[in-house]
């Protein structure tokens, strides 16, 4: 059966009916309004320093934190566009730790957030070979804390593996970096053979990554997926079912409905974004607040 809808005096046959659609994103709209979006690697971050205070010096964990509160301050100063301020506060947070008598796990702990700060504020400098550079460094430490001190790395590990690939998507000059964000989706999947870099092959497992890890990762990934540089039109079609993939169907429909949208075909666009909000938009919020507002941009508002 298909429904027949008028927008900008074009009647368009869709396979739902609109007012489904505006049902399913309101509701969407009102769970990200009532539950909040629990950051997951805010998370992560003091899950790790509860688990580091257990077995480092209380000294230790001191000057760690307070390199890491100059590291925020710099990291607050590149958003707001002063980069030579936010270089100033990371070499601080760099001394600091330098300076002090860390052990080998402590420094270890220190030297994995300052190499995602120095990435961040290498990216927006446009530096983008020495921000992968840094992330890559940032998986190699992580690993290192993982067999060597027991700490779980692993949502660390495809964390920074979305930023490489972030960074890759910047510039439309990369061609390989859409095969390398399906690649890792299938990874949190649970494939480990489809690890994306060259970094790390074959010392992670994706099995270790919680149902709230996975969504928030393959959240993140969507949004590579929606920069300007990448071709989303053929991304649909390189993601193939991988079962055991948190959120797997409302992915494939989220890059259906984007794909239709960039295209101009709103009837598809409509039917891919009904299933996908139906399916329940709360476990892949940011993709579904991206969706979201490219409906209202070209008019497909909500009714009611």
């Amino acid at each position: 059966m298909s429904f027949v809808v008028v927008m900008g005096g074009q009647e368009l046959a869709v396979g739902h009916p609109v007012d489904r659609l505006s049902a399913a994103r309101l509701a969407f709209r009102t769970g990200v309004t009532g539950k909040g979006l629990e950051d997951a690697t805010k998370r992560f971050t003091a899950q790790f320093m509860q688990r580091l205070g257990q077995r480092v010096s209380s000294e230790q964990i001191a000057t760690i934190v307070k390199a890491e509160q100059a590291r925020q301050h710099g990291l607050a100063s590149c958003r707001a566009g002063d980069n030579d301020a936010a270089t100033l506060f990371l070499a601080h947070a760099e001394a600091l730790c330098d300076e002090a008598a860390l052990s080998r796990h402590a420094r270890l702990a220190a030297l994995s957030f300052q190499l995602a700060a120095q990435a961040y504020v290498h990216y927006r400098r446009r530096n983008r070979a020495e921000a992968i550079s840094a992330l890559e460094s940032a998986i190699v430490t992580a690993c290192e804390l993982e067999a060597i001190h027991g700490h779980d790395m692993e949502f660390q590990r495809v964390h920074l593996a979305r930023n490489i690939l972030r960074v890759r998507a910047s510039t439309p000059t990369d061609r390989t970096v859409l095969f390398d964000i399906v690649g890792l989706l299938h990874y949190i999947g649970g494939d480990r053979s489809r690890w994306p870099l060259p970094t790390a092959q074959n010392l992670g497992n994706p099995t270790n990554l919680s149902e709230s890890q996975s969504s928030w990762a393959i959240d993140e990934l969507l949004l590579n997926l929606a920069l300007p540089a990448i071709d989303i039109g053929s991304a649909g079609g390189l993601l193939p079912s991988f079962i055991k993939a948190e959120g797997l169907s409302q992915t494939k429909n989220w890059c259906r409905a984007i794909s239709s949208l960039r295209a101009g075909e709103l009837q598809h666009a409509i039917d891919d974004a009904t299933l996908f909000f139906e399916e329940g938009g709360s476990r892949l919020v940011q993709a579904g607040q991206y969706l979201d507002g490219l409906l209202d941009q070209v008019g497909i508002q909500i009714d009611g």
